[in-house]
């Protein structure tokens, strides 16, 4: 085995990824070496290289979707051998303290996700010794953030599973119950997408999927058209046509999965019935100019929500291992690790209308 491998680097703020020859990290007792097979790519990425989330430890491998083949194992480490094939859960915490141990380690003074960032002096430490992701030939990760991946759920598709499992977490968080309406704002993005497949395998019974193009909601309205309404904001920009499909009433839920364009979701929040649920993951930035006594006369809930929980996995490999949830034709772009910069550039800017996008060494 040679000891360096080809990875995609971010050296500066603004700059492009570096496509450079390191070495293979070294495996501790508890880590576990991963031959990198596909790794996602996503608007999180660009955020990242851009100054739009904090990072302060560079030169850094970027890549938070990693999936592939365990290649060495630690001396510690009983539960994977070589040859398993695993999603590498990107999550970094403690693993001790009460969080944790409830299954929210987001909340962890050390959380951190490995391939992207830090969010804590806490954290730096963790972050330093495993902050480096999946846009590499290899990748070590924590055996305890090695996950089993089904053998009928290929590589590709393993490494855009999260964000099916960020959004059921949200779909959670807001409670849906069987024969609700729901808003997925921003939903031709993949996010958006496995917002909407999310929620009708959930129990919805009417989907109102909002993005701006027209042309890319069809692709949205194709994955059920009895249960999935599209609206453009382009064409409606206050989202009137809410109305028409809930009776006046309003919808139950807002899933918004928006990474831009803050006024879009200012409206989706208006267009709740009175007692509405509304959960907010899309990472879109800036203040929501909404009346005190909205909130108040309406009694409608708003709540984030940011990663999918260790304790979700099984069940959403098994979702899609039983195809309860289709993501065959999720991943529509694949580059080489060599034009990982070109991977981004086509997400940001929708070159070819991707929806997928996976980088492979």
């Amino acid at each position: 085995m040679k000891n360096s491998m080809i990875a995609a680097r971010l050296h500066e703020i603004g700059g492009p990824l570096r496509i450079e020859e390191i070495p293979i990290p070294a495996l501790g007792p508890d880590d576990v070496l991963i031959k990198i097979e596909a790794c996602g790519t996503q608007d999180g990425d660009h955020q990242l290289i851009n100054g739009m989330l904090p990072l302060s430890i560079m030169p850094i491998t970027i890549g938070h979707e990693p999936t592939g083949i365990v290649f060495q194992v630690g001396e510690n480490v009983k539960k994977l051998k070589e040859g398993d094939r695993v999603y590498a859960d990107p999550t970094l915490s403690c693993n001790n303290c009460p969080q944790c141990q409830d299954g929210n380690e987001v909340y962890c003074e050390s959380f951190g996700v490995m391939g992207m960032t830090c969010f804590t002096t806490e954290g730096r430490e963790l972050f330093s010794r495993y902050g480096n992701g999946g846009f590499a030939q290899y990748m070590k990760v924590p055996a305890t953030n090695a996950r089993m991946l089904p053998d009928e759920i290929p590589f590709d598709q393993a490494a855009k599973i999260a964000f099916l499992g960020v959004a059921l977490k949200a779909i959670e968080r807001a409670r849906l119950r069987p024969g609700e309406t729901v808003i997925v704002n921003g939903a031709s993005g993949a996010l958006g997408m496995c917002a909407v497949m999310g929620a009708r395998a959930l129990g919805a019974s009417s989907i109102i999927a909002v993005a701006r193009s027209a042309d890319r909601l069809k692709r949205v309205k194709d994955l059920h058209p009895e249960t999935i309404n599209v609206l453009s904001v382009s064409e409606d920009p206050s989202m009137e046509t809410v109305k028409d499909l809930t009776r006046g009433n309003g919808a139950d839920v807002l899933i918004d999965c928006l990474p831009r364009g803050i006024e879009t979701t200012r409206q989706a929040i208006m267009r709740l019935r009175k007692g509405g649920r509304a959960v907010l993951l899309g990472g879109v930035s800036g203040p929501i100019d909404v009346d005190y006594r909205y909130f108040m006369l309406s009694e409608v809930e708003i709540t984030g929500s940011v990663g999918m929980g260790r304790c979700n996995f099984p069940r959403i490999f098994e979702m899609v291992r039983k195809g309860v949830i289709d993501l065959s034709g999720f991943v529509t772009h694949r580059f080489p690790l060599k034009d990982a910069n070109e991977a981004i550039e086509t997400v940001i800017e929708k070159t070819g209308d991707p929806l997928g996008v996976i980088i492979t060494p």
